[in-house]
């Protein structure tokens, strides 16, 4: 970020990177929103630093980082709460459908899909395996994952793994070979 903005902003980035506040703030907001098990802090937090850049960019004056932080996070988790509610379906409830729905038309080795998880990490496809074909909780996965790897592993861990899963699926299918 060196050269994108000033010392000055960049210390402004950096109290938002910061913030224990900010970070409380938005792992409050997610809960209440219902939204914390598809939005992690540091997405918002994240999200709130590309805003302060644009911002910066876009030749706006920010005095308050960490006021403005709050409104811009509240904004985007908001947004992104809006659009899981509406019909349109998202990646994840597209990769369940596709899951249950290939066994009816296809087998598992033939599709696209099982094509692209088997190029993952044998950990990483367990992981998708159990939540999408499955469809066991992120509880009984962190479970699994406690046997296999004979040390515990909570459902947050769990979770968190399984959604770097799906980011590396997800690169695999903009990257197609």
């Amino acid at each position: 970020m060196g050269n994108l903005i000033p010392d000055k902003e960049q210390s402004k980035l950096e109290e938002i990177l910061q913030s224990r506040s900010l970070k409380i703030y938005v792992r409050n907001r997610l809960y209440v929103m219902k939204m914390n098990n598809l939005l992690t802090e540091d997405d918002v937090i994240g999200y709130v630093c590309m805003e302060f850049i644009k911002a910066y960019n876009s030749g706006k004056s920010i005095n308050s980082p960490l006021a403005w932080s709050k409104v811009v996070s509240e904004k985007y988790i908001q947004s992104q709460r809006n659009k899981t509610s509406r019909s349109e379906p998202t990646e994840l409830v597209t990769i369940e459908f596709l899951a249950k729905n290939q066994e009816s038309q296809v087998s598992y080795e033939e599709t696209e899909l099982n094509y692209k998880i088997k190029q993952l990490k044998f950990t990483t496809q367990e992981i998708i395996k159990w939540r999408f074909y499955q469809n066991l909780s992120w509880e009984e996965i962190a479970n699994l994952l406690s046997q296999q790897e004979a040390k515990e592993v909570d459902a947050a861990t769990a979770r968190k793994r399984g959604e770097r899963a799906l980011n590396e699926l997800r690169n695999l299918y903009i990257d197609k070979p």
